[in-house]
């Protein structure tokens, strides 16, 4: 009669441990495969305190990064906002980090098909380059290469790839400037951006370009 009555506890009892594995099995499965995400790892590359990722969303598409509760920034791919061609005809897509005091956190490539990036620039010389927008504001113009000019951040440009170059500065500094004002980033204004025109992304060649 006792054993009949304790039955579904004794149940209850065995089946926790079975439940509790299953949970701490999702748990980490789930935490790994996050880590695992290339997107999510660049996030935490871009800001170090994350532990959260939003999804893609809104217009312009970007993703809420959080430490717990608290706001971070966003990022974002520049494919999703202003994809521009370059060189060979197609976008570079960059990952791009933004604060909320509208600076770059980060960005990195993560996605061409340029020739000169796979046949004549080096890494180093990638890394470089894109590591130049680091704490760029999105308050700020750029300019490539050149004598210093006020009211401008100049940017080394990148030997034998100048038009590659001049379009992941327009795509960049368009795709930050649209995400900061969707997401109420305070910004002032700016003065639109020259854009490489088609017959110098088709090969017309002059000093330090294609």
């Amino acid at each position: 009669m006792i054993k009949r009555l304790f039955a579904p506890i004794y149940r209850h009892v065995l089946r926790a441990p079975v439940w509790l594995a299953v949970w701490a099995w999702v748990s980490v499965t789930t935490f790994n495969t996050a880590c695992a995400d290339p997107v999510y790892q660049l996030t935490q590359k871009y800001f170090p305190q994350t532990d959260r990722l939003g999804v893609f969303e809104g217009e312009p598409l970007a993703a809420s990064v959080y430490a717990g509760e608290r706001l971070l920034g966003y990022v974002f791919r520049t494919t999703d906002i202003a994809p521009i061609p370059a060189y060979s005809g197609k976008p570079i897509t960059l990952l791009v980090g933004i604060g909320l005091d509208g600076r770059i956190s980060g960005l990195e490539i993560t996605q061409h098909s340029e020739p000169i990036l796979a046949a004549g620039v080096s890494e180093k010389d990638l890394k470089r380059y894109v590591h130049q927008y680091q704490g760029v504001s999105v308050r700020e113009r750029v300019k490539l290469g050149g004598a210093q000019r006020e009211g401008y951040v100049t940017i080394d440009g990148i030997t034998g790839a100048t038009i590659t170059a001049m379009v992941m500065n327009a795509t960049v500094m368009k795709a930050i400037r649209k995400v900061a004002e969707s997401r109420g980033i305070p910004s002032v204004s700016y003065t639109h951006l020259t854009l490489p025109t088609k017959e110098s992304r088709c090969g017309c060649r002059g000093a330090g370009e294609h």
